[in-house]
């Protein structure tokens, strides 16, 4: 079966070579913000708007002949901004609950990228010498961790704030699915713990996060007292950045490892489907509420919810479930896992506080850890749903 597959890798740039990748940046951004602002009166006055390839040509024969630097650059990724502004428009005509208007690409922006297309051979990857080719930025040093065989189709390259350089190389691949297992498991995921299983199972993060938070608190005491803009606040801003990313690659090289075990061991898996914006804003406003004394506390639940990454990581296992050929089945966000008894189905509505780690059932005088009672009934209630829906 073919699909899409992303490998991005690291690259290392010459000083030309990133001189031209932020005059991309920059070019890019420009085409996007000017065919915005002539695009935006003609949608708000007369509901209208010209076709891609009007706007394609208008920049063809306007604004290369404006803007020599234009020329400069890889035209393919010009174009490409042009086709993510147009998707970006017919989504919000589908659907203006679930999709906002396009807005202005920002110079300052963390995360900088632009996608460019394969023509006539000009995207290359070298294994063996590790060596990426990419229009107009000719061979790239690069940190080839990964081979793959499929055919090229684009490539993006990205620019994150900790001034690191990625390119990922979309390509079409043969996939086989693994083989068929005759096992099922059921995820609760937790503050603590990141998740606990069906079979009791615990995993969490292997590293500690206060290191890199005590890190971070010490230099943004430095940099408040630096002056903006100067060499020196920008330095600590990098300083900065550079510990977030690592503490991002570190939660994700875990999650990658985690959802990897779980999708080998397992033919299904079910997940709670948890709101974890509206979790978070809820908990800010109860802090809001109280009182001084009570919010000096840090160990705040919003904190606590957003340093786990609940959403990458059932992000992951359910693109990882694509493409390996299992079942992933989420279920209802209001479906009291933690408070029904696995053995008999009782509700206990007392347990409601997250203090109570272990509780008996007055029914059934069955004891359960409340990791682990809430992964089974997330099991139980999401066999039932793929029941229903087959």
């Amino acid at each position: 079966m073919e699909q899409y597959i992303s490998y991005m890798y690291r690259i290392y740039p010459n000083d030309k070579q990133k001189e031209l990748i932020a005059k991309t940046f920059g070019c890019t951004r420009l085409v996007y913000n000017t065919i915005l602002s002539l695009r935006t009166p003609l949608y708000n006055v007369c509901k209208m708007s010209f076709s891609f390839y009007e706007w394609q040509n208008f920049m063809v024969k306007c604004l290369k002949k404006k803007h020599d630097f234009l020329n400069e650059v890889d035209s393919v990724a010009l174009v490409n901004s042009l086709i993510d502004q147009e998707q970006a428009i017919k989504n919000f005509i589908k659907d203006h609950n679930q999709y906002g208007y396009p807005k202005y690409k920002r110079k300052n922006e963390t995360h900088l990228s632009y996608r460019t297309n394969l023509t006539n051979n000009n995207i290359k990857v070298d294994f063996q010498q590790n060596k990426v080719k990419l229009p107009k930025l000719g061979w790239l040093d690069a940190k080839l961790h990964r081979e793959f065989t499929g055919k090229i189709k684009h490539a993006t390259i990205t620019k994150l704030s900790s001034d690191e350089y990625y390119v990922s190389i979309c390509v079409i691949e043969d996939i086989s699915f693994l083989p068929t297992v005759n096992k099922q498991v059921g995820l609760d995921l937790g503050i603590k713990t990141l998740c606990t299983t069906s079979d009791g199972v615990k995993y969490n993060y292997n590293f500690d996060f206060s290191f890199y938070e005590n890190k971070i608190k010490k230099l943004q005491k430095y940099l408040s007292k630096k002056k903006q803009g100067s060499k020196r606040y920008r330095a600590l801003q990098l300083k900065i950045a550079k510990i977030y990313q690592k503490v991002t690659n570190k939660k994700e090289d875990t999650l990658h490892k985690i959802v990897s075990t779980l999708v080998n061991e397992n033919q299904v898996i079910c997940v709670e489907d948890l709101s974890v914006k509206r979790m978070m804003a809820k908990n800010k406003n109860k802090r809001k509420n109280k009182s001084k004394e009570n919010t000096s506390s840090k160990n705040y639940l919003s904190k606590s919810i957003g340093r786990m990454s609940w959403y990458t990581f059932t992000k992951f296992i359910e693109d990882k479930c694509k493409l390996t050929g299992r079942t992933f089945q989420k279920i209802g966000k209001f479906y009291p896992s933690s408070q029904i008894c696995s053995c008999c189905g009782y509700q206990n509505k007392k347990i409601k506080s997250l203090s109570i780690r272990e509780w008996i059932c007055p029914e059934c005088n069955t004891s359960h850890d409340r990791d682990v009672n809430a992964a089974k009934n997330v099991l139980n209630e999401g066999l039932s749903l793929l029941e229903k829906s087959a």
